[in-house]
């Protein structure tokens, strides 16, 4: 899927430059509720993928390393009613303790909830592609960080995935 056609799953809606959450599980709530304020989700739905990502936390981190976490169902099963896939970003300025694999704060959250186990690759690998090391990541993290706007993070994932296309 090229980065055109994931960003296209980012709406501006599902875009937070200032999470208000400090904790991992606050966090993911906050992200799924910006899905439910959208209309993306009913409130229902939302309970039901938030039980789903909770449990995925619990089995293993989806904090990812380099300041990137991707949260997301334990399987496509628990959202396949969806029909779609849906993107939530959010920032923390200051960073979460997300029990990331090299140990360090979550800056950048990405909720993904997907139907599909092959879309859900395609986001996974864009989003792996930013949390990578290398200085082209760490310049687009640093650049997706400073947004303080959700247009401004939209355009600054779009131009990311672009440049960082696995």
């Amino acid at each position: 899927m090229p980065a055109t056609k994931i960003i296209e799953h980012v709406l501006n809606e599902h875009c937070i430059p200032a999470l208000e959450s400090d904790t991992r599980e606050a966090v993911i709530m906050e992200l799924a509720d910006a899905f439910v304020a959208s209309g993306a989700l009913t409130e229902e739905q939302r309970d039901r993928l938030l039980v789903s990502v909770v449990e995925r936390e619990e089995a293993a981190t989806t904090g990812v390393g380099n300041g990137v976490a991707l949260p997301h169902p334990k399987t496509v099963e628990d959202v396949a009613q969806l029909g779609q896939v849906l993107i939530a970003v959010g920032l923390r300025a200051d960073g979460i303790d997300f029990r990331a694999t090299d140990g360090e704060p979550v800056y950048i959250v990405f909720l993904v909830a997907s139907p599909s186990n092959l879309e859900y690759l395609e986001v996974a690998k864009r989003i792996a592609a930013l949390a990578r090391g290398g200085s082209r990541a760490e310049k687009w993290r640093r650049v997706v960080r400073q947004s303080r706007t959700a247009g401004a993070m939209r355009e600054a994932l779009e131009d990311a995935w672009e440049e960082l296309a696995p």
